[in-house]
């Protein structure tokens, strides 16, 4: 735990670097000290069918989506999910140049109720 996903409509391939995305995200969670290292997963996601605004192909959305376990303050989340913003903008500079692209970041909390898990982290 976390799991950090980024969904990206396909249609941004051609103007932002997916994999450099994947890495600053992954590093900006890295470097928060809100989660153990060995614990944090990170995963882009491409959706080929998207609709944006008002439709037109050209618009693109990312959405960064973190599930954390439940606990941390509000000012913890805040401070993360604005990192994770920062981070992705830079990545996503030349894409909102060439075209209309809507960037979000969403925390969600997974109660400890609802969560197992087995590691054989070394």
């Amino acid at each position: 735990m976390p799991h950090l996903t980024i969904e990206y409509s396909a249609n941004l391939a051609d103007v932002a670097s997916i994999p450099e995305l994947l890495g600053a995200v992954h590093r900006t969670a890295c470097e928060s000290g809100v989660f153990e290292i060995p614990a944090i997963r990170t995963r882009a996601v491409g959706r080929e069918l998207a609709l944006v605004g008002d439709g037109n192909p050209a618009n693109g959305f990312v959405l960064i989506i973190v599930r954390m376990k439940s606990g941390r303050p509000v000012a913890v989340q805040e401070q993360l999910a604005q990192s994770l913003l920062d981070a992705a903008s830079r990545c996503l500079a030349a894409a909102f140049e060439r075209r209309s692209v809507i960037l979000n970041v969403e925390i969600h909390d997974i109660p400890s109720l609802n969560l197992r898990r087995r590691s054989s982290t070394q």
